[in-house]
């Protein structure tokens, strides 16, 4: 349409209606669409400042009602538009979405865990790392990195960042037998992988950087019959491998660790002692787990002291062990994180798989104010709970642990937290399902944990909540009054869907309001400030990059 054509249109007949039809309709409007029209015109926007529309509209959004009576009309309205936006009101409208395009093979790329990195594989050469840096307003590919030598002769299998970004990646020939199938009677023959650490370096004057010199390598040894299904990294060096065996009659799982060689790293001569790391493998396997059999990815918390164990397509863990800080003969025991919930109030328990505590918060509670060393310590956990019953449930559940003031450490350990039978529900995420596709539901959690997504094949759903108010308590004030059942003390968290834009394999927060996903289309960008207007932009990634040497 031309400016002529335009300027010829005739304007919306919406805007000849008295303001007291306009505010009927506004009364009635669903948040998201309030908030939305307000940015609509000037006239939706002087309309909508009515105590009776606001206070209506503020009811129908979480947040605490107490005192909203009592507001000025330009604070219950300031108030509204700030709740609004904490809630992602109109992001499937508002949001902008950013696709990135000529990016290498992103089924196996790994995000950084502060999520300011991104590592991928060339599509050109199956061993060859691109490592692109994710900042506020673009992504720019920074070094590639070399991690054998003949990259057309080697293959990427998994890669992992650790805490500190050291980068692990996994390479296998791709002259070796893939035959899983052997005549009967010969033991399956021992083939070798190549394992490489790049060690993030830093430079007063550079600042962090990598370098293909800067790399541990470790051999590890396998079967024909194996296959990698999941690869983790601790600070301190530890690498969790998880395998899987097949065969017959059915599939089964192995779990070990490989611990940096010590002396290796004393001498500060790679390659020139046995680069063979040490290893063990977890103990104690616990009945649910010799059932199922089956599970894929690892991933190190905690301060890189357990490791938690996921079955396939699961976004909450299903078993988890202690790992020490040096390789000895024994790990474990291991455990399991299923608890029982009477979810509905009515006696019946339900069995859930209850996901590491995202959140804790620590309180001095007096029980005789004029005594203060009757004082004792409050500590609350928020985690996302399944109910395995009915795998399309998922919940914020609660626990809350008391003890003496003087037997507390006054530290929240979200690892301690999770150590007990004892959880309730206070919250539905409301439209959750446990994906049957081969990619499972994927989750991530905020940085300030504030909002959850989940991507289920190719629907992306953010929660938006406040995690202190609900370990508050006087949940009944926090929740819609439609979206609270009183009896089950439960609330219920309406979803914001992002806007579609392929198959998500992984995704991770950069902040608060930017949220980064890794797609069958490229790597996508949302995001969901109250400033967003609703952009799509088709992106070709530059070339900016030094050679072998990133510094950023």
């Amino acid at each position: 349409m031309d400016e002529d054509e335009f300027a010829a249109k005739p304007p919306s007949r919406l805007l000849e209606l008295p303001p007291e039809v306009l505010q009927t309709t506004m009364y009635h409007m669903d948040p998201a669409t309030f908030y939305i029209s307000l940015l609509s015109c000037k006239t939706l926007f002087q309309t909508a400042k009515s105590k009776r529309i606001l206070l209506r509209q503020l009811s129908r959004l979480p947040g605490l009602r107490l005192g909203l009576e009592n507001l000025s009309l330009d604070e219950l309205f300031l108030r509204f538009r700030r709740r609004a936006a904490e809630s992602l009101c109109g992001a499937a409208v508002q949001a902008n979405v950013s696709t990135y395009h000529s990016l290498p093979s992103l089924a196996t790329a790994v995000f950084s865990p502060e999520s300011s990195q991104l590592a991928g594989i060339s599509a050109e050469w199956g061993s060859i790392i691109s490592i692109y840096k994710l900042t506020e307003d673009d992504v720019v590919r920074k070094v590639e990195l070399h991690p054998m030598e003949n990259p057309q002769r080697w293959q990427v299998v998994k890669m992992a960042f650790s805490r500190s970004s050291d980068l692990a990646v996994l390479c296998k020939s791709r002259r070796e037998s893939h035959e899983s199938t052997l005549p009967e009677g010969i033991a399956p023959p021992k083939l070798k992988m190549h394992l490489v650490i790049f060690h993030r370096l830093y430079a007063e004057q550079k600042g962090y950087f990598y370098l293909d010199s800067a790399k541990d390598v470790r051999e590890i040894t396998y079967f024909i019959d194996e296959e990698p299904v999941g690869l983790a990294m601790a600070m301190c060096g530890t690498i969790c491998i998880s395998w899987i065996r097949r065969g017959d009659p059915i599939h089964h799982n192995e779990v070990f660790l490989y611990g940096r060689n010590h002396e290796l790293m004393e001498a500060c001569a790679y390659g020139t002692l046995d680069t063979n790391p040490p290893t063990s493998t977890a103990v104690g396997f616990p009945d649910q787990m010799q059932k199922q059999q089956i599970f894929f990815n690892a991933q190190f918390v905690s301060h890189d002291t357990v490791v938690n164990l996921y079955a396939p397509g699961n976004p909450v863990h299903s078993w988890f062990f202690k790992a020490q800080s040096r390789i000895t003969s024994l790990h474990g025991p291991v455990n399991t994180n299923r608890t029982m919930i009477d979810i509905d109030k009515t006696g019946s328990l339900q069995e859930f798989a209850i996901g590491m505590p995202f959140y804790g918060w620590h309180r001095e509670v007096a029980k005789n104010k004029s005594k203060r060393d009757t004082e004792t310590c409050c500590m609350s956990y928020l985690a996302v709970g399944i109910d395995h019953s009915v795998p399309s449930n998922a919940f914020i559940v609660y626990r809350k642990e008391v003890i003496e003031r003087e037997d507390c450490d006054h530290h929240i350990d979200l690892d301690a937290g999770r150590r007990a039978f004892y959880w309730k529900g206070i919250g539905l995420l409301a439209g959750w399902r446990q994906s049957s596709s081969s990619l499972g539901t994927i989750m991530a959690i905020s940085p300030t944990k504030n909002r959850i997504a989940a991507a289920m094949w190719t629907q992306v759903l953010v929660w938006s909540f406040e995690p202190l108010l609900l370990c508050q308590g006087g949940r009944q004030h926090y929740f819609p009054v439609r979206d609270y059942n009183e009896r089950k003390k439960l609330g219920r968290l309406r979803p914001v869907r992002l806007p579609s834009t392929g198959v998500v394999y992984s995704m991770s927060w950069r902040d608060e309001s930017t949220l980064y996903a890794t797609t069958d289309q490229g790597l996508v960008r949302w995001e969901m400030d109250h400033m967003c207007q609703g952009w799509r932009e088709t992106i070709s990634l530059g070339s900016v990059i030094w050679s072998r040497v990133a510094v950023w």
